[in-house]
């Protein structure tokens, strides 16, 4: 069994910036508790991976690493309203990516925020942060890591 740094070195591994150009995201509410970041640079990390860096355009040291939960948990979903739709400049929700915020724990583990999760609209530069109030969704869900990791049920 491989040990919890070598799992949270392998997801930074993946997400090593790469030269695929970073497109600008504004986020006109800012996020939860951080209402006054809201530009960043969303950039995949590697082609095809379904992790991303979302780097805030004003303060280099504000960096997050992002993944696309559904390669994680196939059956995570996130019901967006025509509100926030119409916020993201979407007329349905197949032109939205979701993207969740990750962290390592106290413990070395990575965890990842299915409870607030990211609404991004590539096309228009437009994202917000939704929060899935009615969700025994955490902000520290245990990001599985290893070869099946697309075959990990989410636990709400």
């Amino acid at each position: 069994m491989r040990s919890t740094t070598h799992k949270r070195d392998t997801i930074m591994a993946i997400a090593q910036p790469c030269a695929t150009g970073a497109r600008t995201i504004t986020f006109p509410q800012g996020f939860v508790g951080l209402a006054d970041w809201r530009e960043f640079d969303l950039e995949q990390a590697q082609p095809g991976a379904p992790v991303w860096l979302l780097q805030n355009v004003h303060d280099s040291e504000r960096c997050f690493v992002l993944i696309e939960p559904a390669g994680w948990w196939p059956e995570y979903a996130v019901p967006l309203g025509a509100g926030e739709l119409s916020q993201l400049g979407a007329k349905g929700e197949d032109e939205v990516m979701i993207l969740c915020t990750t962290r390592t724990n106290d413990h070395g583990e990575t965890t990842a925020n299915l409870l607030g999760p990211l609404a991004v609209n590539l096309a228009t530069g437009v994202g917000l942060q939704v929060v899935l109030y009615d969700s025994s969704y955490t902000t520290e869900h245990l990001l599985p890591l290893g070869e099946h990791a697309a075959a990990q049920p989410v636990q709400a």
